[in-house]
C-alpha cells in the first residue's frame, strides 16, 4: 500500500509548496500549469526518523566530582518513523556519548548503551551517570551529547545529533594548579638482552632473555587457563618501531610479523616492584635475509592489563642476522610444516580406496567394492565416505591439557601432523579456548590446502595492515568463496567467530551440491535462518552431527551464535580434511 500511493503523496506535498504567484497565474477552476521535471522527482524520506538530542546540567562541575542525577539528555524523534532503541546493550540501536569538549580537545565522559525504542515525534529522557575524571584540567567546556555515534540509525537529518550547554570544571582544591595525579595501576615494561649477532635458525631460547618489570602500583594479572592477563611476543623487524597485531606468528619471515614460536603465553602475576626474567622464545626463521634487523619483545599485545602508561611496552635490540655455514640448510625437524606423520597416511590412501566408493552412490558401492580391497573394515560405519587413514581414537598426547581420552584429541592430532593447527609454547592446545573469525579463516585455507594471496585486494575496509590479510589468508579464502564478510563492509577479524559463521564457511562450497539427507536438522535451525541450509550441507557431507567421522555439533540444539571452541573447529574442521582426501 505504502509503494502504491508514494507518488500521490510526492505530488500532493509538491502541489502545496507551489508558490502563491504559480497559483495566481493557473486558470480558473484548474490546476497550475507545472514546469517540466529537468531531472527524476526526488523520493521523500518520509518515513525516516529523525533522531536529535538536548543536553541540560548544571553551570559547575568539579573535578571528580559524580553528575549521575544532575545532567540529563532529552532525545526527541522528529522523524515519521520509530526508531529501535539498544535495550540490550547489543549495539543494534542507537547509542549516546556524553564528552567535554574544548577546541580540538574532546574527552569522554561516557556512553549510553541501554537507550530506549522511540516513535515517531515522541521524546524519551535519560540520566547519565558517570564521574568527572581528576585528571581533566581545570577550564571551560562545551558538555556535549552525541546521538547515535555510530550511525547505526538512517536518518532523515544526520547533522542535527549533537547539542552541548557550557559548563566550568572546577578544581578539586583550590590550588593555583591542578594537582598531580596519582594513577592507581600497573605499568609493565620489558628488556631484551641478546648478543649482537645471529646466525638464521637459531632459537632464541639459547642465546636470548627477557625480563618484564611491574613499575605501577597495583597488581599486573598473569595469563593461566583461570585468567587472562600479560603475555609476550618476540618480533624482528627492519624499523624500531614496533607493531604487531595479535594473531597467529608467521612461519616464514615477514618483516614486523611474531617470530615461530615466539610468544610467551603462561605468566605469573607481577605485584609492584616485581620482575621476572625468562628465556626468550622464537626461531630466526631459515629464510630471514642476512642484514641488521631490530629484535624487539612486547609485553601485553593484547592489552588485557590496564595500565598507566601504554607506551613503554616495547623494547628493540638491533643485532645482525647472519648465515651459518655450518648449517646452510635448515634440519628436517625445524620447519613447520614438515611434521607430517598423520597426513602421510591420508593422503596414500586415499587415492586407492575412496576413488572407487564416493564417485558413484555411497549407499550401493560400499558393499560391493571394500571387501576386495581393505578386507573388512571399510564397510563399518563412517568409512563408505571418509579416508579409512584418518584415526578415530588418540594415541598420542601431544599436549598437556589434552589428553587422549579428549573427544578433540584425534582431530586436533590429524591437523598439527598436517601443519594445519598449533599448541603454544607452554604446551598446552587450550581446547575451549575460543577462535577469531581471522584464525578461523587460516586454518581454513590450510585445510583445503589453498595458497594464501599475499598482496590480494580485499573487498573490506579494516582488515588493511591485519596479519591475515598482508599474508594472504583472507583473499585466497575470498577467491575460495568462504568469505564475503558483512553488510556494511567489514571482515571484523579479530571478532570470534561464531558456530553459524564457521559451518557457512566450510559449506560454502556445498550448499548447492546434491547429497542425500544425513541425519535430523537441529531443533534451534528453522528454515528463516539464514544459516539453515549450512547446517543442512554440513549434517549432509557428515562433517558436523553424530554421523560426523568426528562427531561435533551433535546436540540437539545447534546454537548458531556462540562462539567456537578450538576443539570445535578442529574436529569441524578434521571432517572437511577427510572428506577433500576422498575426492
Amino acid at each position: 500500500m505504502k509503494r502504491r500511493f508514494r507518488w500521490f503523496a510526492w505530488f500532493l506535498t509538491l502541489i502545496l509548496l507551489l508558490p502563491a504567484q504559480v497559483w495566481a497565474a493557473s486558470p480558473p477552476g484548474g490546476l497550475p500549469q507545472l514546469p517540466p521535471f529537468p531531472i527524476d522527482p526526488p523520493i521523500l524520506p518520509a518515513f525516516l526518523p529523525d533522531l536529535s538530542v538536548t543536553v541540560s546540567g548544571p553551570d559547575e562541575l568539579t573535578q571528580g566530582q559524580s553528575f549521575t542525577g544532575l545532567v540529563t539528555l532529552t532525545v526527541a524523534n522528529n522523524g515519521l518513523g520509530s526508531v529501535r532503541g539498544n535495550d540490550d546493550g547489543d549495539n543494534e540501536g542507537y547509542l549516546i556519548d556524553l564528552e567535554l569538549v574544548q577546541g580540538d580537545t574532546r574527552i569522554h565522559l561516557t556512553r549510553i548503551t541501554a537507550t530506549p525504542s522511540i516513535d515517531a515525534q515522541q521524546t524519551a529522557q535519560l540520566t547519565p551517570e558517570g564521574t568527572i575524571p581528576f585528571t581533566v584540567p581545570a577550564g571551560t567546556y562545551c558538555l556535549t551529547a552525541v546521538i547515535d555515534p555510530t550511525d547505526a540509525v538512517a536518518e532523515v537529518d544526520e547533522t542535527n545529533n549533537t547539542h552541548c550547554v557550557e559548563v566550568e570544571v572546577k578544581r578539586w582544591l583550590w590550588l593555583p594548579i591542578d594537582p598531580p595525579i596519582i594513577i592507581l595501576q600497573a605499568d609493565l615494561t620489558v628488556t631484551l638482552t641478546a648478543p649482537g649477532e645471529i646466525p638464521r635458525g637459531t632459537p632464541l631460547s639459547s642465546v636470548a632473555q627477557v625480563t618484564v618489570t611491574n613499575e605501577g602500583v597495583l597488581n599486573a594479572p598473569g595469563n593461566t587457563d583461570a585468567q587472562d592477563g600479560w603475555e609476550i611476543a618476540f618480533v624482528l623487524s627492519t624499523a624500531n618501531d614496533l607493531t604487531v597485531e595479535y594473531g597467529d606468528e608467521s612461519p616464514d619471515y615477514r618483516d614486523g610479523a611474531v617470530l615461530p614460536g615466539g610468544r610467551i603465553t603462561t605468566t605469573p602475576d607481577l605485584g609492584p616492584g616485581e620482575s621476572i626474567s625468562l628465556p626468550a622464545q622464537g626461531t630466526i626463521p631459515w629464510d630471514t635475509p642476512p642484514g641488521t634487523y631490530c629484535l624487539g619483545v612486547i609485553v601485553d599485545p593484547a592489552k588485557r592489563v590496564p595500565e598507566s602508561d601504554e607506551n613503554n611496552n616495547t623494547f628493540c635490540r638491533t643485532v645482525v642476522i647472519t648465515t651459518d655455514p655450518d648449517r646452510a640448510e635448515p634440519p628436517p625437524a625445524d620447519p613447520p610444516a614438515p611434521p607430517p606423520d598423520p597426513p602421510a597416511d591420508p593422503p596414500a590412501d586415499p587415492p586407492t580406496d575412496p576413488p572407487s566408493d564416493p564417485p558413484a552412490d555411497p549407499p550401493a558401492d560400499p558393499p560391493a567394492d571394500p571387501p576386495a580391497d581393505p578386507p573388512a573394515d571399510p564397510p563399518a560405519e563412517p568409512p563408505a565416505d571418509f579416508p579409512p587413514g584418518l584415526p578415530t581414537i588418540c594415541t598420542i598426547q601431544r599436549f598437556s591439557d589434552l589428553p587422549m581420552a579428549h573427544p578433540a584429541c584425534a582431530a586436533v592430532s590429524v591437523l598439527v601432523g598436517a601443519g594445519i593447527i598449533d599448541g603454544y609454547e607452554d604446551g598446552t592446545f587450550r581446547p575451549d579456548r575460543p577462535v577469531t573469525r581471522a584464525e578461523f579463516a587460516k586454518m581454513f585455507i590450510l585445510t583445503k590446502g589453498l595458497a594464501p594471496q599475499p598482496g590480494a585486494a580485499l573487498p573490506f575496509g579494516d582488515t588493511d595492515g591485519h596479519w591475515a590479510a598482508t599474508m594472504g589468508f583472507l583473499a585466497a579464502a575470498v577467491a575460495d568463496g568462504a568469505l564475503d564478510g558483512f553488510p556494511d563492509g567489514t571482515f571484523r577479524p579479530d571478532e570470534l567467530v561464531t558456530r553459524a559463521q564457521g559451518v557457512k564457511i566450510v559449506t560454502a562450497n556445498l550448499i548447492d551440491v546434491p547429497r542425500p539427507p544425513e541425519g535430523s536438522m537441529p531443533a534451534d535451525v528453522t528454515t528463516d535462518l539464514w544459516y539453515e541450509p549450512y547446517v543442512r550441507a554440513g549434517l549432509d557431507f557428515r562433517l558436523m552431527g553424530e554421523q560426523a567421522h568426528y562427531p561435533v555439533f551433535a546436540a540437539s540444539t545447534f546454537a548458531g551464535d556462540t562462539p567456537m571452541t578450538r576443539a570445535e573447529a578442529a574436529k569441524l574442521l578434521a571432517n572437511l580434511f577427510g572428506l577433500l582426501g576422498q575426492e
